[in-house]
Order: structure tokens, then sequence, then C-alpha cells
């Protein structure tokens, strides 16, 4: 293992030529990563890698270098459902605490 990563997993392998080999491959590659994330999209992901980012020189690549995209575009979900959250939150908190005394943060009544 090198860096906690098997061997295996860095060496450059086809990429997938047929629907089968797609399948089997990016089977191989979801169970690798381990994410809780649904297989079909999953597999959505690797085919967008494939066609997006591996340039058209590109005939092999290594299973970690996919691992590792589906593993970042998973924390950047986690990382921009936090940001919101965050954001959200600081919001109700300015608008409380800028509301006038009394009002709990409500439009005042005509």
């Amino acid at each position: 293992m090198i860096w906690g990563v098997k061997k295996s997993l860095l060496e450059k392998r086809p990429l997938p030529v047929g629907v089968k080999d797609f399948h089997e491959w990016s089977d191989r590659i979801i169970k690798a990563a381990g994410l809780i994330s649904k297989v079909e999209d999953q597999k959505y992901v690797l085919a967008n890698v494939i066609c997006n980012n591996c340039g058209p020189a590109v005939a092999f690549e290594s299973d970690a270098y996919f691992i590792n995209y589906l593993r970042k575009v998973a924390a950047n979900q986690v990382a921009d459902d936090m940001r919101k959250q965050i954001y959200e939150a600081r919001k109700q908190n300015t608008a409380a605490a800028s509301a006038p005394a009394g009002t709990n943060g409500e439009e005042p009544k005509s």
C-alpha cells in the first residue's frame, strides 16, 4: 500500500468501451469508494468524468482517480448544503437581532 491506497488502485486500467464493461467498471469503482449515495447517481458522475475530464488521448486511468473524484463530488455536496444552512442561520440571526424590541422580527401591522 502507498499512503493507505492499494497499489492495484493506482495502476492504470482501460476505460470501459461497452455497456457491460461500463457496469462492471463502475460497480468496482463505486464499491471501492464506499459512498452511501444512489448507485445510479454515482454512475452518472462517472460517465460525466469520462466524457468531460478524460482528454481525447486518455484510454487508461487508475481506479483511484475515479474513486477520489466520486468522494470529492460527495464532499462538495455536503459542504454546499452546510454552507447554505449556515447562511440561512446567519440571515435569521441578523434579522432577529435587528428587529425592534417586542416585535419578534414581525412586520408591523397597519
